[in-house]
């Protein structure tokens, strides 16, 4: 995993470890539905400028479904801007390759 996976990792872990979150439930969780979330609250005003990046944090569970972690990281202040915790049963074929079929936790999104 590259430093900034590792970092954007532990860093949203740790947020989402400490901070009161509400968790949001799917049956399907589609690519449409997590570009949706991240165009709605992280904000990415200039790519070059921001320091932003969309991430998302996957971990599949031994009964098959799937805990998402979505997350606005900013790489400038390493702060986490807004953060969303997802259970699915199932993600479509787009999520499943941005984590490598399960092989990758993190998956950074370029939205541009």
């Amino acid at each position: 995993m590259d430093p900034v996976s590792v970092l954007t990792w532990a860093a949203v872990w740790a947020i989402v470890s400490a901070t009161t979150y509400v968790t949001v439930t799917f049956i399907l969780l589609t690519l449409d539905q997590v570009i949706s979330w991240f165009s709605k609250y992280v904000a990415f005003r200039n790519r070059s400028n921001s320091g932003e990046i969309a991430v998302t944090i996957a971990k599949k569970l031994s009964n098959g479904d799937y805990n998402i972690v979505q997350a606005g990281f900013n790489k400038q202040t390493n702060e986490l801007g807004a953060v969303r915790v997802i259970e699915a049963d199932a993600v479509d074929s787009t999520i499943q390759q941005a984590h490598s079929y399960g092989r990758k936790e993190v998956a950074v999104w370029d939205l541009y």
